[in-house]
């Protein structure tokens, strides 16, 4: 019953680490897997540019909605039909400085168009349409697009702190209630081994007792059969005849 119980508890402990390895993996896989714009997206972006080339003096401050990343000008149609407003009419080098930039990521860099610098510092604010580029030295088939029209995250990496908090307390609490649901079970089945051990005890002394009370009757009885027999016999051999 002892080795059942451990054997119970050593496999309970078991699906427990299996259970916060696969959630820390889980986590991390997320926390990883950071989107970030690439050709072929459609963007929203906020920018400074400045004249200096310390980024100091601001010339512009503004906010540029449903930038197509090509490197040409033109946008697809099919882009186009999902997206009227999207335009790819940006120079290069500036469409350039947002790729690989994450959301609410800012990054500065100088973009040259036809032979004047211009400094940016460009804060990526949404990926409206998130397309995968074909790779065309990938050995692979050709992946499709998927489009994403959501806002962003208010609270940022709070919300993943947040998740993976929320995460941590059901986990600590389920194992914080296993623990005090075993404690009850050992402490009923101690109590019920006790319990059950006391009354065998009892029961053991019980027969004992009657044992005992069995085998001073049987002598006492066996004492008392001799004398009754030679006084009966003495008052036959002494009695006269008429």
């Amino acid at each position: 019953m002892l080795y059942s119980s451990f054997r119970r508890v050593k496999i309970s402990k078991t699906i427990i680490f299996v259970l916060l390895l696969t959630f820390w993996l889980y986590s991390t896989t997320i926390s990883q897997a950071v989107v970030t714009a690439d050709w072929g997206d459609v963007v929203d972006v906020h920018y400074f540019r400045f004249t200096n080339p310390d980024y100091t003096g601001v010339a512009e401050d503004n906010e540029i909605d449903y930038i197509y990343l090509a490197q040409g000008s033109n946008v697809p149609a099919d882009i186009k039909a999902l997206f009227p407003d999207a335009s790819a009419g940006y120079f290069s080098e500036f469409k350039a400085g947002i790729i690989g930039l994450a959301i609410d990521e800012s990054k500065q860099f100088t973009a040259i168009e036809q032979g004047t610098a211009y400094y940016f510092e460009v804060t990526l604010l949404r990926i409206q349409y998130d397309a995968v580029v074909d790779d065309p030295t990938s050995t692979e088939e050709t992946t499709t697009t998927t489009t994403t029209t959501e806002e962003n995250d208010p609270l940022g990496d709070l919300g993943n702190l947040v998740l993976f908090g929320s995460g941590g307390v059901i986990i600590a609490g389920s194992i914080l209630t296993w623990a005090v649901v075993t404690s009850r079970r050992r402490g009923r089945a101690l109590s019920s081994d006790v319990t059950s051990a006391s009354r065998r005890e009892e029961s053991i002394k019980h027969s004992k007792t009657k044992l005992k009370e069995l085998r001073e009757l049987a002598e006492s009885r066996g004492t008392e059969s001799p004398d009754k027999s030679a006084e009966e016999t003495s008052d036959i051999k002494f009695r006269r005849r008429r």
